[in-house]
């Protein structure tokens, strides 16, 4: 709708973490959007 077909999400606690820690709110963006999305800081 908006005109793109991909985003980048990070997940910022996770880079202070190490590990992934907002997954479940990524996957929730994944399943709601449709469209690629990359992800980094976990």
């Amino acid at each position: 709708e908006a005109g793109f077909d991909h985003i980048h999400v990070v997940d910022l606690n996770g880079a202070k973490e190490g590990k992934f820690v907002n997954l479940p709110v990524i996957r929730e963006i994944i399943t709601e959007l449709g469209i690629s999305v990359q992800t980094g800081g976990g």
